[in-house]
């Protein structure tokens, strides 16, 4: 072989050309499996509280690839991936698509014969799909700090939220529970058998649970020198 190697023999073979490009068509799978897969894990991990699908990496990940597909189809773009395959087939001296088991499989899961516009319909479905998948699974956040939009979308207070990321020992429980249940944290506890008895009598005696007083304004002191009406 003579291609591009001046005169002499081209170091890399026909079995080598032939094996990148089966190697390019399965990363090109691999993408396509990621883009389908992934919404579906998404959606599957939203209703069954797997924190994983949440990952800010992930989504945004998902989320480009899906966008730059679509971009594809509508600018009329051919997806590099197939160039870099069909420049190593020609080069392997192989049919497009065609040949040894690898390719033919593969080449059928992801070459089909359909309208242009019909591709243009199905991406830009699918990536409408994935955006509101943001919107009912919302993702983590990429930083690890949870920041002002979890306060307020929370109902708690941006400076409460920045004591909670710092460690502060004195905070409200239940405004704490409401910024886990805004990242889709839950948080089970187990109760012993022998408190659970030791709750049950003291129900059946009648004893009701602790209600912390509120607190009632101090009354307003008489300034110094004020003389009585």
């Amino acid at each position: 072989m003579r291609f591009g190697c001046h005169g002499y023999a081209c170091p890399v073979s026909h079995q080598s050309y032939l094996f990148l490009a089966n190697a390019v068509l399965a990363l090109h799978a691999s993408v396509v499996l990621f883009i389908v897969a992934g919404l579906m894990l998404v959606l599957l991990g939203g209703r069954r509280k797997w924190q994983w699908v949440r990952n800010g990496t992930f989504r945004v990940l998902h989320l480009a690839a899906i966008g730059y597909v679509v971009m594809q189809s509508w600018l009329g773009i051919v997806c590099p991936l197939t160039d870099l395959e069909q420049w190593l087939r020609q080069r392997a001296g192989a049919p497009l698509h065609e040949g040894d088991f690898i390719s033919f499989w593969l080449g059928k899961l992801l070459f089909y014969h359909a309208q242009p516009w019909v591709f243009i319909a199905v991406y830009s479905a699918f990536a409408l799909a994935v955006v509101y998948s943001w919107v009912i699974v919302r993702p983590g956040r990429l930083k690890r700090r949870i920041g002002i939009d979890v306060a307020g979308s929370a109902g708690v207070g941006p400076v409460f939220v920045r004591e909670v990321e710092r460690g502060k020992e004195t905070v409200q429980l239940g405004r704490v529970m409401q910024i886990l249940a805004e990242l889709g944290v839950e948080l089970q506890a187990a109760v012993p058998d022998e408190v659970k008895e030791t709750l049950s009598a003291l129900k059946a005696k009648g004893v009701k649970p602790f209600t912390p007083r509120k607190k009632t304004a101090p009354a307003p002191k008489a300034v110094a020198g004020q003389e009585k009406q």
